[in-house]
């Protein structure tokens, strides 16, 4: 938020008509809990702000300010020309989290084993 505070300062005023300066307005630690825009309601409002707002805009993100309506027209385009929207992002990368795939594969090890172990007691029993 510090990077990109004229964004979140413009979405503020253009979609709530809150008009704040972020750039002093939280160094004093009173107004953070009991000003005119507590913490908790700066960030309820910016995890809501509107796909094509200026703070969304500023990230890396290439998906950043497409709407369905973005989406639909570019398939429009395709369907009419038979050619693929130069303007239209790529899709995401369905690559998952190194981390998190060792994390899952940890835990699918444990339950076939605890399987095995399960299907052995019935074959004794």
């Amino acid at each position: 938020m510090r990077d990109h505070a004229d964004a979140v300062e413009a979405d503020l005023q253009r979609y709530y008509q809150i008009d704040v300066d972020l750039t002093t307005y939280y160094r004093d630690p009173v107004n953070q809990w009991f000003g005119a825009l507590p913490l908790r309601r700066l960030a309820w409002r910016l995890r809501h702000l509107p796909i094509d707002s200026a703070t969304l805009a500023t990230y890396e993100d290439p998906h950043a300010g497409w709407t369905r309506t973005h989406y639909l027209l570019t398939d429009v385009f395709h369907a009419l020309t038979g050619k693929p929207h130069p303007a239209r992002p790529a899709p995401p990368s369905r690559r998952r989290d190194p981390v998190e795939t060792k994390r899952r594969e940890g835990l699918l090890q444990e339950r076939a084993r605890r399987r095995e172990q399960e299907l052995e007691q019935l074959q004794r029993g």
